[in-house]
């Protein structure tokens, strides 16, 4: 009797196991069929031939796309442009994405809405398909008519340029259609000899302000957008009181290389000119009072400078780049690397001075420096021996020229007056000499 009952509770728990597991693989069919319908009607049913549509990607990123159901039958860009898996191979074996964001530039004047993808700029893409496509470009999206039998997800085309960067320089021409003026200056500027000197990685105007989100490049992105080529130049620049000052908040106040060098006729080291315009670059900033005042800096820079030695040999002599020798602005206080008097790592702070001015003055010594003003007026607070001295010269020479003047002034006189009675008196002699030639005439006619 023990062993039956034993017996019908195995069987019984046996029994409430199949069940329990035919209901969870039931209801794990029923899930499956809900989740892929398509699937599981196509594993019921035999395989047959079907037309060949243009692939979907299987990996295709977040941003949404604009396509149509077929592509061919549109003529916005965006049916296939705003596949974010379209790709472009250069000959080279460079590849580009094709993409473009729909809303990178809808808002600007270059917009589809306005024409602008082959009205201004991509006037060789005007037909579709495009007029250098190759036949190669029909399967990448009909890939099952092609002699591969894959799909990747991705659609790479062949692009009939060397490499990446001739798609760039072809499009930079378009720029000229619209702004003629604009890329007249270009033509004078750094970046442009570059490009003739045979770098074909010059910057050119997508460069700075990109491809189809086309922007005006404000002040706050400037550095950024230089630091692409300029990396080191930036870096240092980032560091100088100049720099920092526009990184912290946007200081309005300071130079951006744009200040410096300009915008579209970019200027540097290398141009002839640029030494002497430093001067007056630097200087329109410290001689504005109003700016100046904001920090506590003098104003009397750029006086003091043009009264100093290298000032003057600024303002009277006017020679080229290769013969100029006096120091300007970024002589003494760096180009990138700016900092405050204050700071030790200043090339004007007073124990870095010697080699400063060792730049130029190689006999430098220790005391050298000291003879310098440093942009400090003279007055009798802080050097009245000094100020006293400069005001003596200053009397002295004043004096002086006023004696050299007045004694020019006289012996001018005195010649006037000696040239006049001079005349006077030859003017005398010669009626004289007349009448006394008249007399001796008159005597001979009496005798005869």
């Amino acid at each position: 009797m023990k062993r039956d009952q034993t017996k019908m509770k195995f069987s019984f728990k046996l029994t409430r196991f199949l069940v329990l597991m035919t209901a969870l693989a039931g209801l794990s069919a029923v899930l499956f069929l809900a989740s892929h319908p398509v699937e599981a009607l196509r594993s019921a049913m035999p395989l047959q031939d079907e037309p060949t549509q243009t692939p979907i990607p299987t990996q295709a990123p977040t941003p949404v796309s604009t396509r149509q159901v077929n592509p061919h039958i549109g003529s916005d860009c965006l049916d296939c442009h705003g596949n974010p898996n379209m790709v472009g191979q250069a000959l080279n074996g460079e590849q580009v994405s094709l993409y473009v964001q729909p809303a990178d530039h809808q808002g600007s004047f270059h917009s589809r809405s306005s024409g602008g993808c082959t009205t201004f700029c991509h006037e060789a893409q005007l037909s579709f398909s495009h007029a250098n496509s190759t036949m190669d470009s029909c399967t990448v999206c009909h890939w099952q008519r092609g002699s591969v039998q894959t799909n990747t997800g991705i659609l790479v085309f062949k692009l009939p340029y060397q490499d990446v960067r001739a798609i760039a320089l072809e499009a930079n021409i378009s720029c000229k259609k619209c702004h003629s003026e604009i890329f007249e200056t270009t033509t004078d500027s750094a970046h442009t000899r570059i490009m003739q000197e045979g770098n074909r990685y010059a910057p050119v105007c997508s460069d700075c302000h990109s491809g189809h989100d086309i922007s005006i490049v404000t002040r706050d992105q400037v550095s950024a957008v230089c630091k692409k080529c300029h990396l080191a130049e930036y870096t240092t620049y980032k560091g100088s009181v100049h720099g920092a000052a526009l990184e912290a908040n946007s200081n309005p106040d300071v130079p951006t290389c744009a200040n410096c060098h300009g915008s579209h006729l970019v200027s540097g080291p290398t141009t002839s000119n640029f030494r002497e315009q430093s001067v007056k670059i630097c200087g329109d900033c410290h001689s504005n009072k109003s700016i100046m005042d904001k920090y506590g800096i003098s104003t009397d820079v750029l006086t003091t400078y043009m009264d100093d030695v290298h000032g003057l040999t600024d303002w009277f002599r006017k020679t080229s780049l290769e013969n100029i020798t006096r120091a300007t602005c970024f002589d003494c206080h760096g180009k990138h690397n700016i900092l405050s008097p204050d700071n030790p790592a200043s090339k004007v702070y007073p124990e870095n001075l010697q080699s400063t001015c060792g730049q130029c003055h190689k006999d430098t010594n220790i005391r050298f420096p000291q003879s310098w003003l440093s942009h400090r007026r003279v007055t009798l607070k802080e050097n009245a021996g000094l100020s006293i001295v400069n005001t003596v010269f200053i009397v002295i020479v004043v004096v002086v020229t006023l004696v050299i003047v007045t004694f020019i002034l006289l012996d001018v006189l005195r010649r006037a007056r000696v040239r006049r009675a001079t005349r006077k008196l030859a003017i005398k002699d010669k009626v004289e000499a007349k009448a006394t030639v008249k007399e001796e005439v008159e005597e001979k006619d009496e005798a005869k």
